[in-house]
């Protein structure tokens, strides 16, 4: 994941702090702790505080780490790693796939080549990121698709059976015409 969205987090620290939580965003650790302790003191600002971080935090996207010269620039934000891979059983995502044959050719690489000493060919780096950019895309396509399809599905169970029950208004965003709210119960 990017760096978290630094205006959003000073933000949420302002609105945390004008309702008297105790809530310190200054680094990964912090923020956890600070979201561990209200757990215990304040649990329904905890849950408003998690929903309006997970808006500031950046969508995790592929890459291709040799596209970069900064190793900086694809660090692991959220789990506070400089170094960091993901990848499942191949049948499942394409991109699976490609990490699986990006660590095989490594693995199978001659020792000098694993230890960094070459750098990747131009084509496989311009290669890998169309390929990561691809991925994005459709992922980001079918998270779409499926927000749409559980907004859809909220407002028809809604509409054959209404909901009263406590909420939580988190705040105006971005000075628009709207509210977050929070419903626990769903």
């Amino acid at each position: 994941h990017p760096p978290f969205d630094k205006t959003l987090v000073e933000r949420i620290t302002q609105w945390a702090t004008k309702r008297g939580l105790a809530f310190t965003a200054s680094d990964t650790q912090a923020l956890q702790t600070s979201l561990d302790a209200l757990a215990d003191t304040a649990p329904i600002a905890m849950i408003v505080l998690r929903n309006k971080l997970t808006k500031a935090m950046a969508t995790a996207e592929y890459i291709c780490a040799g596209a970069f010269d900064d190793a900086a620039a694809y660090r692991h934000t959220a789990l506070d790693l400089d170094v960091y891979t993901h990848f499942t059983s191949p049948i499942r995502r394409y991109a699976d796939i490609i990490v699986h044959r990006q660590v095989l050719s490594v693995l199978d690489a001659p020792s000098e080549a694993r230890s960094g000493s070459q750098k990747p060919v131009a084509q496989q780096v311009e290669a890998v990121s169309a390929i990561a950019a691809h991925c994005n895309q459709r992922k980001k396509d079918a998270d779409a698709a499926e927000s749409a399809a559980a907004w859809l599905h909220l407002a028809q169970e809604l509409q054959v059976e209404p909901l009263e029950c406590d909420a939580i208004i988190g705040g105006f965003p971005n000075s628009c015409r709207c509210l977050d709210v929070y419903v626990p119960v769903l």
